[in-house]
């Protein structure tokens, strides 16, 4: 699976998805993604979850952890995670918007997602199609320990935009 199909899977999967509030549409667009995938190639299964977690290691920075934080009031490893993956699933325009500046994400950053069905949409489709578990090896996204931010005027002077939410 190439990257450019990647994105177009991912934004038809949203835009297929609406729902009420940002829960929901995560969740439909996660069930569309895996029933999308179930129909493919077990190694463009595999290929949508290499770039899934390829794009989830590159966002994952200290600005955007900042930015989590001051979207969340708190950031742990799986508000994080969580937020990455929903960010993904917003397509690629925002996606690289935000890696580039996460400020940009306060026009449409809404407080934890707090669900994790977009995390496993890879994993998920593979043992569906196939029965078996997808590689660990191709995934891996944490990098290290991101320190907790102390001071909230910092964050603010940092995501003006985000602090004004």
């Amino acid at each position: 699976m190439k990257v450019s199909l990647f994105w177009r899977v991912i934004e038809h999967a949203r835009r297929k998805a609406e729902g009420k509030n940002a829960w929901e549409t995560t969740s439909r667009q996660a069930a569309l993604l895996v029933r999308h995938l179930t129909k493919q190639d077990p190694e463009e299964i595999a290929d949508f979850e290499r770039h899934f977690s390829w794009y989830m290691a590159n966002a994952y920075t200290r600005e955007m952890w900042l930015a989590v934080y001051l979207i969340n009031g708190h950031c742990d490893f799986a508000v994080f995670d969580r937020h990455l993956s929903w960010l993904i699933g917003q397509g690629s325009r925002k996606y690289a918007a935000a890696v580039d500046e996460p400020d940009s994400m306060a026009p449409y950053a809404e407080r934890s997602i707090d669900t994790d069905d977009m995390l496993y949409v890879g994993y998920r489709a593979y043992k569906l199609a196939t029965g078996a578990e997808v590689e660990q090896a191709i995934l891996s996204a944490h990098g290290g320990m991101i320190d907790q931010p102390d001071d909230m005027n910092f964050l603010a002077m940092q995501f003006p935009n985000l602090a004004d939410r």
